[in-house]
C-alpha cells in the first residue's frame, strides 16, 4: 500500500475543501448573521490539515493501483465529511452534538438531503450557503475536481474516477484523464450558471437561486426553505427546476456528446431512452391517478405536481413542491420505486441506476431464452455491444450487496424502537441518496434528529455506501488491502 500517495491526495482534497469554504464566508459577511467566525476557523483547520498531509507526504511512486484508488476515495469522503461538519459544530447547530453535525455533512456531500436541522429560516446565511454548496461539491465528486486541477497526473489516476463515479463503468472522453475531468466540470459549471440565471430571471432571489441550483446540480435537495421549491409557489420555477435536475440525471459523457452536436450518439443510448421512457410513463401514470382520485381539480395542476415529483424522485434530488402524503397509494408506491431506480450512470443522481435495471431485465430475458433454446449463444448487449463478463458480474454482485446491506441497516436501526415503516423508509432514503425526508409520506415517521448517535452513524454509512456504490467503502474491511 502506497500510504504516502494516499496521504498526499487526501491533503490535496482537504485544501480544495478549505478553498470551497471561502464563498460561504463571503456570503456570511455580505448577508450578515454572525457565522463568519465558525466558517473561518473551519477553513483554517481544514487548510492546515491539508497542507500537513500534502506537504510532508512525498511519495516515491505516484502510480495508483486499484487498492490505492479505492482506499483513497473512501478515506477522502470520510475526511471531507469530518471537516465539512466543523462549520455546523462551531456554529453550535441547535440540539446536535458532533454526530448530528457529521450526519448533516455526510448528507450534504453524498447528495442525500436528509437533515437534522430544525427551522431553516433560523439558520445563518453563511452556514446555509455551505450546507447547500456541499451538495454541489459532492455531486460531481471532489476527487474529480482534484484530478482537473492537479498539475501532474499519472494515467493510473483514472482509478480515482472509476472508484468515485456512479455506475458500473466510466471511460475517458479524451485521451488525458485530467482533460476528461476538466470537460466534465466545465459542463457541470455551465449548467449550474444557466439555472441560476434562469431562476433569478423568474423572480427567485439570487441567494435562493444559487442555493437551490447547487442542490439541483448535485441532486441533493438541500433547499434554503422549509417548504423546499414549494415555498416559491410558481409553476415556471418548478418546471425549470424539474428540467434541470433531469438534465443533471443524465450521464455526463452523453452531455459532452450533446455539447459537440453528436446527437446520434446521444439519442442512441439505451440507458437514456429508458430514463426518458420511465420519466414520461411515470408522470402520465401519476397524473391520471391523482386527477381521478380527486386530489386536484384540473389536469394541468395534476400534471404540474406529478412531473416535478417524478423528476425529483427519479434523480434522487428530493425537492418537494407539494404535500404528497395525501396522494393515493399507487402514486406513493411509484415514487418509492423511482427513487430506488435512480438516474443514469455517470450522472450526479443516486439509486441503483437505469443501466443496471436495463441489464437486469435483459439478463432475465436471456435466461428465459436459454431455457427454451439451450444451445443459444447470443450475448447480452448494451448499445449494440456485447456486455463484458466482468461488468455483468459487477452488476449482479451489486444487487446482492444492495439488498443485503439494506436488510442489515434495517435490523440495526430497528434497535431505535421505531415502527418498521419509519425504519425501512429511512434506510431506503439514505442508501438511495434520495434526499426526501421520509416523513413526507407519513407524519408518523420518526425525525432523524432524535435518533441516538450510533443510529446516525449507521445512516451515515448507508449514505456513503449508496453514493460510492459499496466497493470503495467495503474494500476497507479486507485485511490484505492494508498490507504493503
Amino acid at each position: 500500500m502506497n500510504y504516502r500517495l494516499i496521504f498526499k491526495t487526501l491533503g490535496n482534497v482537504l485544501m480544495v475543501e478549505a478553498v470551497s469554504m471561502a464563498p460561504a464566508i463571503a456570503a456570511s459577511v455580505f448577508y450578515g448573521g454572525g457565522d463568519a467566525a465558525p466558517l473561518c476557523v473551519s477553513l483554517i483547520l481544514t487548510a492546515a490539515a491539508g497542507i500537513i498531509l500534502s506537504g510532508f507526504a512525498r511519495p516515491e511512486d505516484n502510480t495508483f493501483q486499484k487498492r490505492e484508488g479505492f482506499v483513497t476515495v473512501s478515506l477522502a469522503w470520510l475526511a471531507l465529511s469530518f471537516f465539512g461538519a466543523l462549520p455546523y459544530y462551531f456554529a453550535s447547530m441547535p440540539g446536535q452534538g458532533f454526530a448530528g453535525c457529521f450526519f448533516e455533512s455526510v448528507s450534504g456531500f453524498t447528495g442525500t438531503g436528509l437533515t437534522v436541522a430544525g427551522d431553516l429560516s433560523q439558520m445563518p446565511r453563511g452556514i446555509m450557503f455551505w450546507r447547500c454548496f456541499t451538495n454541489w461539491l459532492g455531486g460531481m465528486g471532489v476527487l474529480v475536481m482534484v484530478l482537473a486541477i492537479m498539475p501532474t497526473l499519472r494515467p493510473s489516476a483514472i482509478t480515482l474516477m472509476y472508484a468515485e463515479s456512479s455506475g458500473p463503468s466510466q471511460g475517458r472522453l479524451v485521451p488525458r484523464i485530467r482533460d476528461t475531468a476538466k470537460i466534465m466540470y466545465k459542463i457541470y459549471a455551465a449548467l449550474t450558471a444557466a439555472q441560476i440565471v434562469i431562476l433569478t430571471a423568474l423572480g427567485m432571489p439570487f441567494y435562493d437561486a444559487a442555493l437551490n441550483t447547487f442542490a439541483s446540480a448535485g441532486t441533493g435537495g438541500f433547499s434554503p426553505q422549509n417548504l423546499s421549491i414549494g415555498a416559491y409557489g410558481g409553476a415556471p420555477i418548478e418546471m425549470v427546476t424539474a428540467v434541470f435536475i433531469l438534465i443533471f440525471g443524465i450521464n455526463f459523457s452523453l452531455l459532452y456528446y450533446f455539447s459537440i452536436f453528436d446527437f446520434k450518439t446521444f439519442f442512441a443510448d439505451q440507458e437514456l431512452r429508458l430514463y426518458g421512457f420511465v420519466t414520461l410513463l411515470s408522470t402520465l401514470a401519476i397524473t391520471i391517478n391523482i386527477k381521478f382520485a380527486g386530489v386536484y381539480e384540473s389536469v394541468w395542476t395534476a400534471f404540474r405536481y406529478a412531473f416535478f415529483q417524478v423528476a425529483t424522485f427519479v434523480t434522487t434530488t428530493g425537492f418537494t413542491s407539494t404535500d404528497f402524503s395525501g396522494w393515493p397509494a399507487f402514486s406513493q408506491a411509484l415514487l418509492i420505486f423511482l427513487m430506488m431506480l435512480g438516474g443514469c450512470a455517470g450522472s450526479t443522481a443516486g439509486g441503483i441506476k437505469m443501466v443496471r435495471a436495463l441489464v437486469a431485465c435483459k439478463a432475465i430475458k436471456h435466461e428465459l431464452n436459454k431455457i427454451l433454446h439451450p444451445r443459444m449463444m447470443r450475448p447480452i448487449t448494451i448499445n449494440g455491444k456485447a456486455a463484458d463478463a466482468g461488468v455483468l458480474s459487477n452488476i449482479y454482485v451489486f444487487f446482492i450487496m444492495y439488498m443485503g446491506f439494506m436488510a442489515l441497516a434495517t435490523f440495526v436501526l430497528a434497535l431505535e424502537g421505531e415502527d418498521l415503516v419509519s425504519t425501512f423508509m429511512l434506510v431506503i432514503s439514505s442508501i438511495t441518496n434520495v434526499g426526501v425526508d421520509p416523513r413526507a409520506f407519513s407524519s408518523s415517521i420518526a425525525n432523524v434528529s432524535g435518533f441516538a448517535a450510533p443510529s446516525k452513524f449507521m445512516l451515515c454509512l448507508c449514505m456513503l455506501v449508496g453514493r460510492l456504490e459499496f466497493y470503495p467503502v467495503l474494500v476497507l474491511l479486507i485485511p490484505s488491502v492494508w498490507r504493503k
